[in-house]
């Protein structure tokens, strides 16, 4: 087995574990801990692509996560925490394993300048960013068969698709999962979660233009089992700010952030009963 090992320049630090208190919150340690000069280039665990990068300063800091294949074609994420300052890489460019994806920084929830690493499985092969993703020791993981997640292996079980193609038109899931990462039986029960967050006025005779998923009403989404992409996209912009702002009504201050995510989506319309009738007819004719 061949677990990760970011080279001589780096010293592991910390393990994996269930419990960790550190600047008085406990929460579970969900990686493993490098330490190494600040500067130090980080390497890829494997041949990836880059399917996110961002700031979260009350944890990873500034982040890089990586998709990837397994040899038995389940879809792997490593994700590389407290660097420095932002990746250079974009969103969708492929990595080479060794290749640098930062440099070693103290950002976010950090005791002092080392890498944070994190496999994540799905053990469901074929599936890109199926939820829930599942925290797994990174010692006792093996990288060696990491691949480009567009890329297919000849010696992999075959997958055996589970949903029919015209069930994966439009949205495929929805925002979030419940707690315990099972998913919601529809809409309706995700908007009784949500409450008045789910739909409010803004201002006078003008509805709030979506929802809001909160920590107060969601908090797993924090830390567990984050907002997830509804459908297969394309991200077109994004915008990371590293603090929040924060505004006044009624004596009450709102702490509220400004950062976005947007994805492009191709939609296409099923036809209707009477158009598939109006096809049928001109294709017999």
């Amino acid at each position: 087995m061949s677990a990760y090992n970011p080279g001589a320049s780096f010293r592991f630090t910390s393990p994996f574990s269930l419990v960790r208190t550190i600047r008085g919150v406990t929460r579970p340690h969900k990686g493993v801990d490098f330490g190494a000069a600040p500067g130090t280039p980080i390497p890829s665990a494997g041949n990836g692509k880059v399917v996110f990068k961002g700031l979260d300063n009350r944890g990873y800091g500034y982040y890089v996560m990586l998709e990837h294949r397994n040899s038995d074609g389940e879809f792997i994420h490593t994700l590389y925490a407290h660097l420095r300052e932002p990746s250079a890489l974009n969103i969708g460019e492929r990595v080479e394993r060794g290749a640098p994806i930062g440099l070693v920084g103290s950002t976010g929830r950090s005791t002092g300048p080392h890498l944070h690493f994190e496999v994540q499985r799905h053990r469901q092969p074929g599936r890109a960013l199926a939820q829930p993703r599942e925290q797994v020791d990174p010692m006792t993981f093996d990288i060696s068969g990491l691949q480009y997640p567009d890329e297919s292996n000849s010696a992999a079980t075959p997958v055996r698709e589970t949903t029919a193609a015209s069930e994966r038109v439009g949205a495929i899931c929805l925002p979030i999962t419940q707690a315990d990462g099972s998913e919601f039986k529809n809409a309706k029960d995700l908007a009784t979660l949500l409450g008045d967050e789910a739909n409010y006025l803004l201002g006078l005779n003008t509805w709030h233009g979506g929802i809001h998923i909160s920590d107060k009403k969601a908090p797993w989404v924090k830390d567990i089992h984050p907002v997830r992409c509804m459908a297969d996209g394309e991200v077109v912009a994004f915008r990371m700010m590293p603090d929040y702002l924060a505004s006044n009504f009624k004596g009450q201050e709102y702490r509220y952030s400004n950062s976005f995510c947007l994805v492009r989506h191709h939609f296409k319309q099923p036809k209707s009963a009477e158009e598939n009738k109006g096809s049928t007819q001109k294709e017999n004719s």
